[in-house]
């Protein structure tokens, strides 16, 4: 077992091409691009204006994001922090990084497949350009 004190991560999580994942923190339900994602939660960059409207243990039922070749996938995540990217320009991004709560079987089951294929497809592309 990994301790939170640490600070490593007990899952593999890897990037995913275009994907954007719907909170329901306002009327809006915004969407963020994803940073990253893994069986076990997921990241994402959030706007300047964005960032203070989550706080560190807040919870958020209903959030989904669209997977074109395994549909939508429905979660509750918890935030478990929010970090100010610094990319050397005057845009000021966060990184927001969440945990999945009481995740349901075949949603994990959807999750497991959706990063397998992530797998796949990377390593096709590292291929590729050898």
């Amino acid at each position: 077992m990994i301790h939170p004190e640490h600070n490593q991560r007990e899952f593999f999580r890897i990037p995913p091409p275009g994907l954007l994942c719907t909170i329901p923190m306002t009327e809006s339900a915004p969407s963020f691009p994803v940073l990253d994602i893994s069986i076990a939660g997921l990241a994402l960059v959030l706007p300047k204006s964005k960032h203070s409207t989550l706080e560190v243990g807040a919870t958020y039922h209903d959030c989904n994001f669209v997977v074109p070749e395994f549909g939508e996938i429905n979660v509750t995540m918890l935030v478990r922090n929010v970090l100010e990217m610094n990319e050397g320009t005057s845009l000021r991004h966060f990184r927001a990084g969440f945990s999945y709560v009481d995740v349901k079987p075949q949603t994990q089951a959807r999750l497991m497949r959706y990063i397998a294929y992530l797998e796949r497809l990377m390593h096709k592309q590292q291929i590729a350009a050898e």
